[in-house]
């Protein structure tokens, strides 16, 4: 079967991609590239090795809330096919203290924004395997 891949992203150079935009739409604190998701556990904080984009609020403060980020992929067409899927892999850690903290994907379908995937627990927790043995991944059909 063949493929078309309309944005397809590792993020294994540490950096914004081309093209791609990165928002603090609330906040002081946009996404990062790397290969650790926080400071406190460094050289071992990615999903398997290699880099990653991460947003890590505890940057700002434990009680600092509202942060709200956004990071864009070119704008593709995809009105012509029956089905695209957006794969990824992800690792989404709520630190429950007394601010509640969520990760959202959308997609534009042309007028507005769909979400298409959320998380509000933890579906791992940390970084590292124990306490998980794989790290989530998403297949979304958009």
């Amino acid at each position: 079967m063949a493929q078309n891949y309309h944005v397809q992203e590792d993020f294994n150079q540490s950096s914004l991609p081309n093209g791609w935009t990165n928002t603090a739409l609330n906040g002081t604190q946009t996404w990062n590239f790397g290969l650790d998701g926080a400071a406190l556990h460094n050289n071992n904080q990615n999903l398997d090795g290699t880099a990653m984009a991460y947003f890590d609020d505890d940057v700002l403060g434990r009680n600092v809330s509202n942060n709200h980020v956004a990071l864009l992929t070119p704008v593709f067409d995809n009105s012509g096919l029956l089905n695209t899927y957006l794969e990824f892999d992800y690792n989404f850690r709520e630190y429950p203290i007394s601010l509640l903290d969520s990760f959202v994907v959308e997609v534009f379908d042309g007028s507005s924004w769909q979400m298409v995937f959320s998380r509000d627990t933890d579906d791992c927790g940390n970084y590292l395997a124990p306490p998980c043995s794989s790290f989530p991944h998403a297949k979304i059909d958009i």
